[in-house]
This record gives structure tokens, C-alpha cells and sequence, in this order.
């Protein structure tokens, strides 16, 4: 329970950049938990630490699901033995965990969810390539806290979410970093959700302080200048298929040419009707020839 586990990825996005994630462990009781992704600038590798509690939940940990999203807001989440469409099978076996050597209670007695004493961010006003960053002290009274997420509203209506990392002390530290095509204006701090490791979560829209006084996020909003509008969708100049016959486990191939004017295309989904009215998707990829 002592020692950590960490998650290494190799994690890359050709196009905006890679912007945040987190992967998410399932224990034999059900309970979920999800652990970010930290850089570290001298393996230039991305880094979830996985901790056990003491009185934490003995056996097989599995990882279920990987959320990634790039500095475009183009997410994607990779689920266990789930198919890509490119037919590729996910396979996380490899990350689950054996845990052993905990004291886990005969019923949970943690039922009170993390308490959030502060949070505040490094600037209020921020242009493109500059990190936001939050440092929150949340605290939990018995099992400890699993995650914090903060959610901010931008001026298109868009939520930028931003998973904080404990680095001891109560304290924890989560930033996104302003893309060229991010909402310029100003950036509400609408929420934060923390979760203890048993499952018990509270979503915060203020918090009570250490004289009892409840303090809204006002002191977290930012005002983001300097990003370019793009208004333009992608622009679809053709769309074809491999084949229109096809037989069962057979593969079907769309290709399609999109163009984008400014901040490039993002994605590109196919949907199928079927005969019986239900609908089928295609998530196209890049070629290799760009």
C-alpha cells in the first residue's frame, strides 16, 4: 500500500497538441477512480501514479478506460476490450494491478465525501501558450482523495474540464494550456467534483473557508486573449467506398477528402442507417498522406 505504481505513456497529437487525460481503474468492489496523466520533462513521457490506501480494496484493480483530449477539445476515450474502427482490438490487461497487503474494513465507514477548502489560479489573465493552473487544498477524512476535477465555462458555452494531480499536503495541481483556437473572453471556474477513494464525490460551485465564510470561484476566473476565431466548418469535396456489397465480417473502407480553412479538421464521422431505422458510425483517420 506504501509504494506506487505508474502508468507510462507515450502520448502525441500531430496536429494541436496533446492537452490532458486521465486513465480510470476499476476495483473488484466496483468502485471507479481516475488518475491523470502528469508530464515528465526528462523521460518526455506522460505519468499516472496509482496508490493504494491502507484500508484500501485487496485484488485485481483492472484499468477500464483511457480518456485523452487534445488543445482542439477533440477528446477520445479507449475502453477495455473495446474495437477501434479501424478494427483494431483494446487490450489494457497489461495495466491492470494485482493490490495485496491492505486491511480492507468488513463494511465501508467512509461516508462522507472530500471537503475543499481553496482553490486559486496562478494568473487571471492568460493568451495562447500560457498555462492556466489551479492549485486546490482538498482534504478527506477517512480514505483518502481519489480525484479533483474542475470544470470551466467558456464564452461559446464549451466546458474545458482539468484533472488535478496531488503533490502532497492536501495540495492539488492541475493546468491546461491556452491553444490558438481556444474561446477568447473571459473563462468561468463553474464547478469542481472531488471523489475519495471509496466513491463518495461532491460537485463544489463554493466552498466554506477556515472562518466558516463561503467564497464563490470569482477569484478563478481568467480572461483568455489573443486566440483566433475559426466560424468555418471542414468543407467535405469527396466521400467514397471500398465496396457497396459487402458480407458479414467482411470490412468496409470510406476514404473521404476534408479540407479546413483555419485551425484544421478535427474529425470526420460516417453515419450508416440501417434497415431496421438503427445507425451505425465510422470514425475516419488520417492517411499517411496527410
Amino acid at each position: 500500500p506504501t509504494s506506487s505504481v505508474k502508468v507510462i505513456a507515450d502520448i502525441t497529437d500531430d496536429l494541436s497538441g496533446f492537452s490532458d487525460g486521465y486513465i480510470t481503474y476499476t476495483k473488484p468492489n466496483n468502485q471507479r477512480f481516475n488518475v491523470a496523466f502528469v508530464y515528465n520533462a526528462s523521460t518526455k513521457l506522460y505519468e499516472a501514479d496509482i496508490r493504494a490506501a491502507s484500508n484500501d480494496v485487496e485484488g485485481s484493480w483492472k484499468a477500464t478506460t483511457i480518456f485523452l483530449r487534445d488543445k482542439k477539445d477533440n477528446t477520445i476515450n479507449l475502453s477495455h476490450n473495446s474495437t477501434q474502427t479501424n478494427g483494431q482490438k483494446i487490450d489494457f490487461t497489461p495495466l491492470h494491478l494485482n493490490v495485496s497487503g491492505v486491511t480492507p474494513t468488513p463494511q465501508p465507514t467512509d461516508k462522507e465525501a472530500p471537503i475543499l477548502h481553496s482553490i486559486e489560479v496562478n494568473t487571471n489573465r492568460l493568451t495562447v501558450g500560457d498555462r492556466l493552473q489551479l492549485t486546490a487544498e482538498v482534504t478527506d477524512n477517512e480514505s483518502g482523495v481519489a480525484s479533483v476535477v474542475a470544470y470551466y465555462r467558456t464564452p461559446s458555452g464549451k466546458t474545458k474540464s482539468i484533472s488535478l494531480a496531488a503533490t502532497g499536503n492536501n495540495k492539488f495541481v492541475g493546468s491546461y494550456t491556452i491553444g490558438k483556437y481556444d474561446d477568447s473572453g473571459e473563462w468561468v471556474l463553474a464547478s469542481v467534483t472531488a471523489r475519495d477513494r471509496v466513491g463518495n464525490s461532491k460537485t463544489y460551485t463554493s466552498y466554506q473557508d477556515q472562518n466558516n465564510k463561503t467564497v464563490n470561484f470569482n477569484n478563478c476566473l481568467v480572461v483568455i486573449s489573443g486566440t483566433t476565431v475559426d466560424n468555418e466548418a471542414p468543407i467535405l469535396h469527396d466521400i467514397s467506398v471500398t465496396s457497396r456489397v459487402v458480407h458479414p465480417n467482411e470490412k468496409i473502407e470510406v476514404r473521404a477528402e476534408v479540407t479546413d480553412n483555419e485551425s484544421g479538421v478535427g474529425t470526420v464521422r460516417v453515419t450508416y442507417k440501417k434497415p431496421d431505422g438503427s445507425t451505425s458510425t465510422i470514425d475516419l483517420r488520417r492517411d499517411a498522406s496527410g
